[in-house]
C-alpha cells in the first residue's frame, strides 16, 4: 500500500507547489467600501502603460477605454476589467474603473471601481470645475476632481456631458427599436443638474419623440446652449435642436443633406469644441467599412453650415470622403477643438485631423506603429486641451496603447 500511494503524494506535493506559486505571484487587491458614496482606493495601484489584453474572452485582462485630460498634467482614464469564470460557454464578467494621472498620463493611478457600469465599453468626461461623468449603462459622477465617485439611479444613459458643474444626461429608452414602452415612439428624457449631481430637474421628454428614429447625443457650448442630435426615420438629414432653458423650449435648427451611398443614412455625431463651434458628423450607407463620412461646421449656433463648393446643399466634404466608395474603417465620433480644427476616428481607422473648416482633412500616418495598430483594431479616446496638446487611444476595446500630440497631430508618442 505505501508504494502505490508514493507518486500520488509525489503529484499533490508538486500540485499544492504549483497553486502557492500561483497565489503569490497575483497583484495586491485594493478593498473599496462600496454604497452610493465610492470610497478612494485604500492603497495606489500603477495601471500599466501598455496594457496586455487578450483579443477575446481566453483570459483576465484590462483594457484603456477611453480618456479625459482637463490641462497638460491632471487626466482621467476609464479602464475595462475581464475576468474569466473558467466556465465554457460563458462570457465571464468585467467591470469598469477610474484611474487618474497627474503626470499628462505618464502614469495612472488611484484606480477606483465604478459599481454601476457592470460590462459596458462606458465614456468618460471630466471639467474644468471639478466635476466628471462616466456613462454607460449607468453613470457615475466626481465632483472634487476624482477623488470620490458616487453611483446614482440613471439606466440606459445614451449620451452625457458636462460644463463646469452642471450636468446633461440624455437617458432612457432612446431607440425605437429597442423595447420601448410605446410601440414606435421614445421614451427618452433629459435630466440636468446645476450643482454637479446634488439635485436634479425634473425629467425633460425630447422633442420630436413621436417621429425621431433614435436620440443619440446631447452636447453643450460654452455659452450655455445645449444641443440634442437626433436621427430620422425617413430622409437623409440628421435632426438638431437646441435649447437656452434647459429643454423648457427647443429650437429646430435645419442641418444640411448627409451623403450616402445608395441613397442611405446611417449614423451622426455631433460635437462642441471650446469656441462653442458645432461640429456635425454623418455616415451613409452600407455599413461594411466603406461608408461615406460627411463632416460639416457651424459657428453661428447651428443657424448657417459649411457647404461643399461643388454642391451647396450637402455636408462639406473633401479628402478622403470625396472618393466614390469613401474611406474604409468606420466612423466611431467626431472631436471640434475649434472654428478650423476637429479630429475624426473610428473602427478600423486611423486619426483624421482638419485645420480648416474641413475643407481638407489628412490621414495620421506615422509613427507606423500607431497607424498599423489604429487600421487594424481602431481608433477612439481622442482628448485635446488646445489646438496643440492631445491624446488619443489605438485600439480601445483590445491593447489600448494611450498616445500623445504635442504639435497638433502631426507627432505622436506613445506613452
Amino acid at each position: 500500500m505505501k508504494k502505490r500511494l508514493k507518486p500520488f503524494l509525489l503529484f499533490y506535493l508538486i500540485a499544492v507547489l504549483i497553486i502557492l506559486n500561483s497565489c503569490s505571484s497575483q497583484g495586491q487587491k485594493v478593498n473599496l467600501t462600496h454604497g452610493k458614496k465610492i470610497s478612494k482606493a485604500t492603497a495606489t495601484v500603477t495601471v500599466p502603460k501598455s496594457t496586455q489584453a487578450s483579443s477575446g474572452y481566453n483570459g483576465n485582462y484590462t483594457s484603456l477605454v477611453d480618456v479625459s485630460f482637463v490641462n497638460l498634467q491632471l487626466g482621467f482614464g476609464l479602464y475595462r476589467q475581464y475576468q474569466n469564470d473558467g466556465i465554457t460557454g460563458s462570457n465571464g464578467s468585467c467591470s469598469l474603473s477610474v484611474s487618474r494621472t497627474t503626470d499628462g498620463g505618464q502614469t495612472f493611478n488611484d484606480s477606483q471601481k465604478l459599481i454601476g457600469q457592470y460590462c459596458s465599453n462606458g465614456s468618460i468626461d471630466v471639467g474644468t470645475d471639478g466635476v466628471g461623468i462616466v456613462y454607460g449603462s449607468g453613470l457615475e459622477i466626481t465632483d472634487n476632481d476624482g477623488n470620490t465617485w458616487f453611483d446614482t439611479s440613471f439606466k440606459n444613459v445614451v449620451s452625457a456631458t458636462v460644463f463646469k458643474k452642471s450636468i446633461w444626461v440624455l437617458w432612457g429608452e432612446c431607440n425605437k427599436f429597442s423595447d420601448s414602452p410605446i410601440n414606435g415612439v421614445l421614451s427618452c428624457n433629459i435630466s440636468y443638474s446645476s450643482d454637479g449631481g446634488n439635485h436634479w430637474m425634473n425629467p425633460v421628454v425630447v422633442p420630436n419623440e413621436a417621429t425621431s428614429d433614435s436620440a443619440v447625443q446631447i452636447a453643450v457650448s460654452s455659452q450655455n446652449t445645449v444641443y440634442l442630435l437626433e436621427e430620422p426615420q425617413t430622409g437623409f438629414s440628421a435632426i438638431l435642436y437646441s435649447t437656452v432653458n434647459n429643454g423648457a423650449s427647443w429650437s429646430d435648427l435645419s442641418t444640411p443633406t448627409c451623403i450616402g451611398i445608395g441613397g442611405g443614412f446611417d449614423n451622426a455625431y455631433l460635437s462642441i469644441s471650446l469656441d462653442s463651434t458645432i461640429w456635425l458628423a454623418c455616415v451613409g450607407e452600407p455599413g461594411a467599412g466603406n461608408q461615406l463620412k460627411s463632416v460639416t461646421v457651424s459657428s453661428d449656433g447651428g443657424f448657417s453650415w459649411s457647404t461643399c463648393a461643388s454642391n451647396s446643399s450637402v455636408f462639406r466634404y473633401s479628402g478622403p470622403w470625396c472618393a466614390a466608395l469613401g474611406t474604409a474603417g468606420y466612423m466611431g465620433g467626431i472631436f471640434g477643438i475649434s472654428n478650423k480644427m476637429a479630429v475624426v476616428f473610428g473602427g478600423r481607422n486611423s486619426l483624421w485631423i482638419t485645420q480648416d473648416e474641413g475643407v481638407t482633412f489628412r490621414q495620421v500616418t506615422s509613427p507606423p506603429t500607431m497607424f498599423n495598430v489604429m487600421v487594424d483594431a481602431g481608433s477612439g479616446g481622442v482628448s485635446f486641451i488646445n489646438a496643440e496638446d492631445g491624446w488619443a487611444i489605438a485600439d480601445p476595446l483590445g491593447k489600448g496603447t494611450l498616445w500623445q500630440t504635442t504639435d497638433g497631430g502631426f507627432s505622436w508618442n506613445q506613452i
